[in-house]
């Protein structure tokens, strides 16, 4: 049985158990904790408001991992399948401006939404007659007409969010906050149940030193709220480092489950208020 089957009442159980067990798993850098128990266990209090200038870099939803006395070679991590992770993700983050999508969105921004006449939307045409067609939002740009629905569908957001803000899926209209059903046949039923999930808000990880990071997923709707400076986004933790659990267990002096719904409690306060440095 697959630890996302398992019921409700087991997995909470269970779930202070398997988070200790994780803890002791990431001493070797290792990710560990069902992503759906975690989920199952903290709720709703997993989501809070962020400010966008608190999220300043994307964090990729894989891992190489490569002990030095491993006999057995290098191993990927799919951290989407994990909620603690460890080790040092220094080396894995880029900044949020460095992302294409961003860069898109900045160019779409600049020609103001006549996209026809941005960059980026000639480097599409240009993939495309070159038989190389780029994908976006899960589908094969390959002809002008996908192209031209890709990005009337981008300016479609800045529309939207220009106008409403960034509201929590939930909260959207059943039509806007689902998925195709072409698209949504096409997953397993477990990358089924992670997209369906993930695509609610915009997925972060919480570094090892309380930093946030954008976890993949939602970087349309974090780029245009980047580029048009909106003030907060609504967000949910999937990942957490287990150095923050660590710290959190010796500051409250409570058990790690219990530690991080306290922790999460002065996250989401501080989240709201712009970084150390910032200007805003």
């Amino acid at each position: 049985m697959t630890s996302a089957r398992i019921s409700a009442p087991i997995a909470d159980t269970l779930f202070p158990v398997v988070l200790d067990w994780g803890l002791q798993r990431s001493s070797h850098g290792l990710f560990s904790v069902p992503t759906p128990w975690a989920a199952r266990y903290f709720g709703r209090s997993l989501e809070f408001d962020c400010t966008v200038a608190r999220i300043a870099t994307d964090k990729p939803d894989w891992v190489l991992y490569a002990p030095e006395d491993s006999q057995t070679g290098h191993r990927i991590w799919h951290i989407h399948r994990f909620a603690l992770g460890a080790g040092d993700w220094s080396g894995l983050l880029l900044p949020v401006v460095e992302n294409t999508v961003f860069q898109e969105a900045l160019q779409l921004n600049a020609v103001d939404f006549r996209f026809r006449e941005a960059q980026v939307y000639a480097a599409y045409r240009e993939a495309m007659e070159r038989g190389r067609p780029r994908m976006r939002n899960y589908v094969l740009l390959d002809s002008p007409a996908r192209i031209d629905a890709y990005f009337s569908g981008f300016i479609e957001l800045f529309e939207s969010i220009a106008l409403h803000g960034l509201q929590r899926r939930r909260a959207m209209p059943q039509e806007a906050a689902t998925q195709p059903p072409s698209i949504a046949r096409s997953k397993a039923s477990w990358l089924r149940w992670f997209n369906r999930w993930s695509d609610s808000d915009i997925g972060i990880a919480v570094g090892a030193q309380g930093t946030l990071h954008r976890l993949p997923g939602g970087q349309h709707r974090m780029a245009v709220a980047h580029v048009l400076n909106i003030g907060t986004v609504p967000v949910t933790a999937r990942l957490i480092h287990a150095d923050w659990v660590e710290t959190q267990v010796t500051r409250y002096r409570q058990p790690p489950a219990t530690a991080i719904s306290t922790g999460f409690d002065a996250l989401r306060e501080a989240a709201t208020s712009p970084p150390e440095g910032s200007n805003n």
